[in-house]
């Protein structure tokens, strides 16, 4: 009994080892936003597509500790309703999300799925006049998915994810207003306003993990 139970830890110790390490994962997703209800206005972020790159260290086989970097070009937009009148007004910007955060998984096989929540900031930049502007917000997030492995070092990760991203001024360059003010939609001079802003996201990506599974 006592050999059979050295045995079984000994494997148990050798999987954990097999299983920590490093994963890099790089791949396109796509982020559809809310409806952003502003004072007197709605805002909103077209669907659009966004670059990801995340690194991930697993300590242990069942937890891992990321980091994540996505970027992209929306377009975002207010629009006035039309019992007020209605008109519509529309930038092009740049954003980009940096966060970090945990992550639990269950490996089964060459399965892995995971689940883990994020925290960091998203800044939208507007370069589109002659004084850009940056605006960085803190956002938290919720992520889930699957990675499948095809090798012992490659696989396929699918996830799904939500990105909260509060206290979104629409007087700022989330849409298109630039470094000095300019570009806020006339209909709504004198009455900024802010709102949470909540982004779905989904992607796939390939992984390549610097330790083999075994």
């Amino acid at each position: 009994m006592r050999r059979t139970l050295t045995l079984l830890f000994t494997l148990m110790a050798f999987r954990a080892r097999a299983q920590t390490g490093f994963e890099f994962r790089v791949g396109p997703e796509i982020t559809f936003t809310g409806p952003v209800d502003y004072e007197h206005s709605t805002g909103g972020i077209h669907p659009n597509g966004m670059g990801s790159l995340g690194l991930i260290y697993h300590p242990v086989p069942y937890f891992g500790l990321e980091g994540l970097v996505c970027t992209g070009a929306p377009e975002s937009y207010l629009e006035l309703p039309p019992s007020e009148g209605g008109g519509v007004y529309s930038a092009r910007i740049s954003m980009a999300r940096y966060m970090a955060g945990v992550e639990g998984t269950y490996p089964a096989g060459r399965w892995f799925p995971f689940a883990g929540v994020l925290l960091g900031s998203s800044v939208a930049r507007y370069t589109g006049d002659a004084y850009p502007s940056d605006d960085g917000k803190f956002t938290w997030g919720l992520h889930m998915g699957t990675t499948y492995y095809l090798s012992s070092l490659v696989g396929l990760r699918l996830q799904a994810a939500v990105f909260v991203i509060p206290n979104v001024s629409n007087n700022s360059s989330w849409f298109g207003v630039d470094g000095q003010g300019d570009g806020f939609p006339s209909f709504a001079i004198g009455i900024p306003s802010s709102a949470t802003i909540t982004q779905y996201a989904a992607g796939l990506a390939m992984v390549v993990r610097f330790s083999r599974l075994h």
